[in-house]
């Protein structure tokens, strides 16, 4: 833009110079030796103005000054001249119009004169019309989002694995000791379980109680509890047996530390859960074996490169996906674990399909030179049209090949026509009159061409080309109110 605008700037200066140099010059006097001291000095004066004005000639100026006179000479001429210009050139449409058109009612009965075939070159671009609109869309995978989803997924399972080394293993102690199961029930089990459990085991922990054997029937005497619960005591008890007391308080130690990590990760995890949609509160989480945890991140990786591989669309609704999801991951991994590793994979996923505007532009090509053109066939004698019948497409076709469809020159049409493009002429210089820039004679000449250039498109059809470039120039030179109404007026002018 600012290569234009040193290019009217250049061309403004040569202008100028050329109106100096058509002024007729003054022929120089005979003047006395007196006179001539006295105009020397003048001489030099208007030397030295004349070299600062070519000086400041040579920066470049701005394209049009903000306040400048019209130097028109004869606005009313130039209006009639302008209005008159582009309806010849705008109004294309009224030199050779039919009479008869699409929907209009047939005076006489037509018969076709002879046998014809000719295309409906109009139905025929319709049609192809309708096949590049309805054409399919062609999408492509978008890589970043696939390492989006990637690292999200990535750092949410690292978040979930610290909060397992949090926790710790399970067992914790040798299962000599105590079973896997029951260390994961003491684990898991709420304060008042342990509480209750720790009561009852811990005058076995006491080297001063120790002498006295209690059986374990005496110790559930009188006490509610779960299957659980018993099984629990029964494990401590029977090692608080052939175990000392020292080693018994060592396990006791060993259950409350890792009661105590849990409940701190349990904590965590529901923070991140609350956090992140894709993380519950899984208690079987922390009972897995560490190489069945890297075995199930590996899975849920390959299941979202998977999905991710196959496409995933935005319109795609939610059951779908999370049955795909399901999927990806029955049968490959532990089944404690499968809801919360389906809700890692879910939270992360995201649509992964754009579409493909080249691909896209080509299927729509091919489609529409698919479809075939649209023929129009009538035998000689055959009836085309009736008297008193609207007249249809092909009906139109046909008669327009025999030359039936009454084209004439509408003048009223044209005058109706040039009407409105004087209305739009004259609303464009009250729009102009009330805007901050004053417009010169170059300006109008150049808003012309660019109207005239449309209208010029508009025989080769491309005329929705030429409103955004108008648009740009004319935005860019005269501001956007101007350059806003020159488009919006050629856009309500080119339909009519």
């Amino acid at each position: 833009m600012k290569a234009i605008q040193d290019i009217v700037a250049a061309v403004e200066r040569w202008w100028a110079l050329e109106q100096q140099a058509m002024k007729p010059t003054t022929p120089r006097s005979t003047l006395s030796p007196r006179s001539l001291s006295l105009n020397v000095e003048a001489v030099d004066t208007e030397a030295i103005a004349a070299t600062a004005q070519r000086r400041l000639e040579g920066w470049p100026q701005p394209c049009r000054p903000l306040r400048r006179r019209k130097n028109i000479r004869h606005p009313r001429v130039a209006f009639v001249v302008a209005a008159l210009g582009l309806t010849a050139i705008l109004g294309q449409r009224f030199y050779n119009q039919p009479g008869l058109q699409v929907g209009s009612i047939a005076p006489d009965t037509v018969l076709a004169p002879s046998t014809v075939r000719v295309e409906d070159k109009e139905t025929t671009e319709e049609r192809r019309r309708d096949a590049r609109n309805g054409a399919l869309r062609v999408l492509r995978v978008d890589p970043a989002v696939d390492d989006s989803v990637l690292r999200s997924l990535n750092a949410l399972m690292d978040q979930v694995g610290d909060i397992r080394r949090q926790a710790g293993g399970v067992p914790f102690v040798a299962t000599s000791k105590l079973s896997t199961q029951v260390q994961v029930y003491l684990r898991r089990s709420d304060d008042a379980t342990w509480l209750k459990l720790r009561s009852l085991i811990d005058p076995l922990a006491d080297d001063s109680a120790r002498g006295e054997q209690v059986p374990l029937d005496t110790l559930l005497r009188n006490q509610t509890i779960t299957p659980d619960q018993q099984t629990a005591l029964g494990e401590l008890w029977a090692y608080g047996q052939r175990s000392s007391s020292q080693e018994l308080a060592k396990l006791l130690t060993a259950v409350e530390k890792s009661r105590q990590s849990y409940q701190e990760a349990m904590a965590n995890l529901t923070l991140l859960a609350a956090q992140s949609e894709g993380v519950a509160e899984a208690p079987p989480l922390f009972d897995l074996p560490l190489q069945d945890w890297v075995n199930a991140q590996a899975e849920i990786r390959q299941a979202a490169e998977r999905m991710l591989a196959q496409g995933i669309h935005a319109g795609l609704p939610p059951e779908m996906l999370d049955r795909a999801a399901y999927l990806q991951l029955k049968d490959t991994l532990p089944r404690p674990i499968e809801p919360l590793a389906r809700q890692l994979l879910l939270s992360t996923l995201e649509p992964n399909l754009v579409e493909d505007s080249d691909r896209t532009r080509q299927q729509a090509d091919m489609a529409a030179e698919a479809v075939k053109p649209v023929i129009v066939e009538a035998q000689q004698g055959e009836l085309i049209v009736a008297a008193g019948e609207p007249i249809s497409q092909e009906q139109f076709v046909l008669l327009d090949s025999f030359n039936l469809s009454q084209r004439r020159f509408n003048y009223w049409g044209l005058a109706m026509f040039g009407g409105l493009v004087a209305g739009g002429v004259g609303l464009f210089l009250l729009v102009e009159h009330w805007v901050p820039q004053r417009l010169r004679q170059k300006d109008y000449l150049l808003l012309t061409a660019m109207v005239v250039s449309t209208g010029v498109m508009q025989i080769f059809g491309v005329a929705a080309y030429g409103l955004p470039a108008i648009g740009l120039l004319a935005g860019s030179f005269y501001g956007p109110v101007l350059g806003g109404t020159v488009v919006v007026l050629v856009a309500v002018l080119l339909p009519v």
